[in-house]
């Protein structure tokens, strides 16, 4: 069965044709917005193990926010490895790239939950800090 590798936030990321990833202000766990209301941008980034003759991994993402009610956002995806030969005596590994947008409506703990087959394989926690903006 697959599993998650790993999963980051990124200002900006993507995969391209040849497979190549490129991450723009990645790896952060924190972030500083100017007002409530409006909709966090961010790319999320993840790569997945696969097992013994898998070529792709279903996985879904759910944004949790805090607050009540409690925002969520979910996303479901197939991740697909650029090395198709199922006996490759190499790991294999597929790597995504999920554009989010989610509403910033309180100051706190956000997490994105990840799934693969319906199972909960990571959580990726991050907090979020509203911020005064200032006149120039």
């Amino acid at each position: 069965m697959a599993g998650l590798d790993f999963a980051m936030l990124a200002e900006f990321a993507r995969v391209d044709s040849g497979g190549l990833l490129t991450v723009v202000g990645g790896g952060f766990d924190r972030m500083e917005v100017r007002s409530s209301g409006l909709v966090q941008q961010v790319h999320l980034v993840m790569r997945f193990n696969l097992g013994d003759g898998e070529t792709s991994v279903g996985f879904g993402v759910r944004v949790l926010t805090p607050g009540d009610p409690v925002f969520q956002v979910e996303v479901s995806g197939l991740a697909v490895t650029d090395n198709r030969e199922a006996d490759a005596p190499v790991a294999r590994h597929a790597v995504t790239v999920i554009p989010l947008g989610f509403p910033v409506a309180v100051s706190g703990s956000y997490a994105l939950e990840i799934q693969v087959d319906g199972q909960v394989v990571g959580s990726l926690p991050f907090e979020v800090r509203i911020v005064a903006g200032t006149a120039s």
